[in-house]
């Protein structure tokens, strides 16, 4: 009688004995004693083993939902693309150096031969004899059986099994660990797979793909050549046939949505409507790039606050599938508002983020924990706002609009019951001096080594940011962006003067036409004896002006959301050495301090300290009291700036730090 298969004896006991798929092979395999030494026993009970078996891994297996079809359809066309173009070139290169032959071709047809048996018969470990052409030479099978073993091989190796998934969650922006479920990875596979044979496919047979482009661009050119009158041959003008008048070439017609929109196709509407002359002429196209670049020409927004709201469009454009401001209704409004409280946080950090649709990233949104979704108010807000000034452009420029779109009907609101001073943690005194008293400030081991203690004190970005906000209460890319000019001394005070730049706007500036914003803030004493001048002499020959040239963000990669987006917001690389020192100085920094925080401890300062009227400290932090009416006109209009000299008695009243 023949032995069944995962049947074992051992010790005059037979057990049913299997590996488990996926595990390494160092891993035990499963060995369940069938209670039998009597073979014909044994293969009767191992049958229904093996059924419960089977039965109870496929409720592992399938424990878990299957990644959605938009995602693997996403997947999908990326590999599609990758494929294609490496096959081009390789065509190409074999073409144009003389390097093909008969056999190549017999070896191209057989290769997708074997990536059909892969798809239809499942990824056997040896060729499958039902796929065998009899017609097949003995060289034909040899290759064919060569090429499915290695393809094999790749495909199943930990190693190819370990790439398969990493580019899939590089492709799809997922935070997906697809070893956990192998029906995930079968997904996976089966897309590449398919990829793999539509490119080959589509490549074989296609010589030239551009010879159609090619022959009509040459008989443009001969048709060209033919309207062209030499009236002598002796150095006598050309004349050339004045062609049927066309449309002018400024013209620029409105985009149309397309039915697979994606924030790459949105940012080129967006570049070509930046790049539009139309858009300083009569005739405006109700287009809602072409709109919103105009905004920005006629408002002259700042580079980051224009490419910021231009970011914010482009969600609005492919989250409700509008491009078109006359095409907006009440209820776009509100799918925006309530897609903003789902989209991945992480979306856009991946270039291959722009090339998801709607529904890959809904698709996306729902593999995610609810934590990594949605985002904060403060950043919904900002998304809407962007819409509301976009509506309020094209009713300018007279473009039709449904009667009573309102976006302020969905603008978020802060939690109920939070007074607003709670909102945000405020630094008490003694907090600062643990946090000042830290090695950054006191002496560290290296310039890399921050944190361990040494007798290095090194006074960059670093040092002097966080100091100067604890002793002005600005905000961070008001200092971070200060140039070597912007220190100036007036009625013989040393001041910082807070003003806009190359580098970076100033909150509020744009809000009145023509309203400059910009201030006078005197520098604390204590600042002055840490060598703060000294450190602003230094800079007076940097090649970016800047008073910290190391505060400059490092370019990322091209294409964030747009081709512009190439760096961080001024005062960024700061971010991760304040975490850290709050960590290490505040025993893992429980209330949640940032560095916005030391702007809130200032203001606490200057409210608690007797003598110093309100409007000076509104004129030292960029403040305008927006309670009472009529005490925010006195307070911000009937009067003139602070002098300098009460402005210092107000700074010099904040305590020394360390």
């Amino acid at each position: 009688m023949a032995r069944a298969q995962y049947l074992f004896l051992k010790d005059g006991t037979y057990y049913f004995r299997r590996r488990i798929s996926g595990f390494p092979q160092k891993t035990s395999p499963l060995m369940i004693s069938l209670g039998s030494k009597e073979l014909k026993k044994a293969l009767y009970i191992i049958q229904h083993v093996q059924t419960e078996y089977l039965s109870m891994l496929n409720g592992f297996i399938f424990i878990n939902p299957p990644l959605p079809e938009e995602l693997i359809r996403t997947y999908t066309s990326a590999r599609l693309r990758v494929f294609v173009q490496e096959m081009q070139r390789n065509t190409r290169m074999a073409r144009m150096t003389g390097r093909t032959s008969d056999q190549d071709q017999i070896r191209e047809e057989l290769s997708k031969v074997v990536l059909q048996s892969m798809l239809e018969c499942g990824m056997q470990k040896a060729f499958p004899v039902s796929s065998i052409n009899p017609e097949w030479t003995k060289e034909n099978l040899e290759t064919v059986m060569a090429l499915y073993d290695r393809e094999f091989r790749a495909l199943t190796s930990k190693e190819g099994r370990a790439a398969l998934e990493a580019d899939f969650v590089k492709t799809t922006g997922t935070d997906l660990n697809v070893s956990n479920s192998r029906e995930h990875e079968c997904q996976i596979l089966e897309a590449h797979l398919n990829a793999k044979l539509a490119a080959l496919g589509a490549v074989q047979g296609v010589p030239n793909p551009n010879m159609e482009l090619y022959q009509k661009e040459a008989q443009a050119l001969v048709q060209t050549s033919a309207q062209v009158e030499i009236t002598s041959k002796a150095n006598a003008p050309i004349v050339q046939k004045t062609p049927d008048k066309a449309a002018p070439s400024g013209a620029h017609p409105p985009w149309q949505a397309p039915d697979n929109l994606t924030i790459r196709l949105l940012s080129e509407m967006h570049e070509a409507a930046q790049n539009s002359k139309t858009n300083s002429k009569p005739g405006y196209t109700s287009d809602i790039a072409s709109v919103y670049w105009r905004m920005v020409a006629t408002d002259e927004l700042s580079e980051g606050v224009a490419r910021q709201r231009a970011s914010d469009l482009r969600l609005f454009s492919l989250v409700t599938g509008i491009v078109d401001v006359t095409a907006i209704e009440q209820f776009h409004l509100s799918q925006y508002r309530d897609a903003l409280a789902k989209v991945p946080k992480n979306f856009l950090r991946s270039d291959k983020d722009q090339d998801l649709t709607i529904k890959a990233l809904v698709a996306r949104s729902e593999l995610n924990p609810a934590s990594d979704n949605g985002l904060s108010p403060t950043t919904m807000r900002r998304h809407l706002k962007s819409v509301e000034l976009l509506l309020k452009r094209a009713k300018s420029e007279g473009h039709e609009q449904t009667i009573g779109l309102d976006v302020t009907l969905l603008k978020p609101k802060s939690k109920a019951n939070t007074p607003a001073h709670k909102r945000r943690a405020v630094f008490r005194f003694d907090e600062l001096q643990y946090v000042f008293n830290h090695t950054a400030w006191q002496g560290c081991l290296s310039e890399g080594r921050r944190h361990v203690s040494g007798n290095k004190v090194i006074k960059d970005s670093r040092y002097w940011v966080p100091l100067i906000l604890a002793y002005t209460g600005a905000r961070r890319a008001e200092v971070s962006g200060l140039l070597g000019d912007d220190i100036e001394t007036i009625d013989a005070i040393p001041c910082f003067h807070i003003r806009s730049n190359r580098y970076r706007g100033i909150k509020g500036e744009n809000e009145a036409e023509g309203a400059e914003k910009n201030r006078i803030i005197p520098i604390h004493p204590h600042l002055i004896g840490l060598g703060l001048l000294d450190h602003a002499n230094s800079q007076s020959n940097s090649p970016n002006e800047l008073l910290f040239p190391d505060i400059l963000p490092k370019a990322r990669y091209k294409g964030r959301d747009t081709k512009q987006a190439t760096s961080g917001k001024i005062g960024d690389s700061l971010d991760d050495f304040w975490r850290k020192s709050l960590r290490l100085t505040l025993d893992g920094n429980p209330r949640k301090l940032c560095m916005h925080s030391l702007r809130h401890y200032v203001n606490h300062q200057l409210i608690h300290q007797p003598g110093i009227h309100e409007v000076t400290r509104f004129d030292l932090l960029g403040h305008v009291e927006s309670g009472d009416a009529s005490q925010s006109i006195n307070t911000s209009t009937y009067r003139d700036e602070t002098g300098v000299s009460e402005k210092y008695k107000a700074i010099s009243s904040l305590p020394t730090l360390f």
